[in-house]
């Protein structure tokens, strides 16, 4: 019980980041439902995934020390929390070379059209 308790502290440490890339996603979702074009797309898919990242982060954030009170060693404890930190900056990661992608091909489709 007291895991769930420090998640929801954790979630709520996290609420502003997960605000920005909901709204983000919100945005990118608007702009792919009036001009479904590849650039629209990719960014939909990098605030989605900034979005997944940062609800994730949030939510196993208490995980180390959940695996020590559950009697897993403090170097075991490391290794997965770091593990697990490992691939959710590897997608935070190609999240934002999606969002970058996307804002640069926008632009230069906009500057093109001008």
């Amino acid at each position: 019980m007291s895991y769930f308790i420090l998640a929801l502290w954790s979630i709520l440490a996290y609420v502003p980041w997960i605000a920005a890339w909901l709204a983000g996603t919100v945005i990118a979702a608007i702009l792919f439902r009036r001009e479904s074009g590849r650039a629209q797309r990719v960014a939909l898919w990098g605030f989605s995934l900034m979005l997944a990242v940062s609800v994730i982060r949030a939510a196993l954030s208490p995980l180390g020390s959940w695996l020590v009170n559950r009697g897993t060693s403090m170097a075991s404890a490391g290794a997965i929390s770091a593990a697990v930190s490992g691939c959710l900056a590897l997608i935070g990661l190609a999240a934002v070379v999606c969002i970058v992608y996307a804002f640069w091909n926008l632009g230069r489709a906009r500057s093109a059209a001008q």
